[in-house]
Parts: structure tokens; C-alpha cells; sequence
């Protein structure tokens, strides 16, 4: 999980887990700010992990690659918006149907 990235700009899933839990302070923290603001991947991806809360890395045994199966089917459908036509509301709506089987 630690590596797993939607673009090259994104933050790694470990540094939104981190900025999350508040271990990223100052210009760090800032930019990783800034970009939840305009990346609705990752402020779902954050909002994800603080309704369900993350193993220590330290702790589990998963290798960098696993995502959560939820995470992964809710990547599946932000990435599957055809050219980012559909509006928010229609992502958060898939985010809930994922997450909460709503």
C-alpha cells in the first residue's frame, strides 16, 4: 500500500496515512493540504482511512502492493469516470455504494 499512487503528483497512500495521523508537519503538511483540496482521489482516499482506520505498517504483514479491497474498487470507480464528466456528487455516491454497500 505504502506506494500506491493515482499520478506522479499524488502523495503516496503512506504519506496521506502519515498526514492523516499528524506525523507530516510544515511545508509538507501544506502541500499534502493543498492537494486534497484539488484531488478528489486522494481526499476520498483520506477520508477512507480516517472512517477505517489502518494496521501500523510496522505491524502488518501485507506487502507494498495490497490496497484495501474497498479502496481498490472505490480507485476503480473514480478511474473509470469517463474524461471527469461526472460531478462529485455522482463519485460520492459510488464512494458509498462501495464503502457502505448503500
Amino acid at each position: 500500500m505504502t506506494t500506491f499512487r493515482k499520478s506522479e503528483q499524488c502523495p503516496s497512500s503512506q504519506d496521506l496515512l502519515n498526514y492523516l495521523a499528524g506525523r507530516i508537519a510544515g511545508k509538507a503538511a501544506r502541500t499534502i493540504g493543498n492537494h486534497l483540496q484539488a484531488c478528489e482521489f486522494c481526499s476520498a482516499e483520506v477520508t477512507f482511512y480516517s472512517r477505517y482506520p489502518q494496521e501500523d505498517e510496522s505491524e502488518a504483514e501485507t506487502t507494498a502492493s495490497e490496497m484495501p479491497p474497498h479502496l481498490f474498487e472505490l480507485a476503480e470507480a473514480l478511474l473509470s469516470v469517463n474524461g471527469g464528466n461526472q460531478k462529485v456528487d455522482k463519485i460520492k455516491l459510488k464512494f458509498e455504494k462501495i464503502v457502505f454497500n448503500k
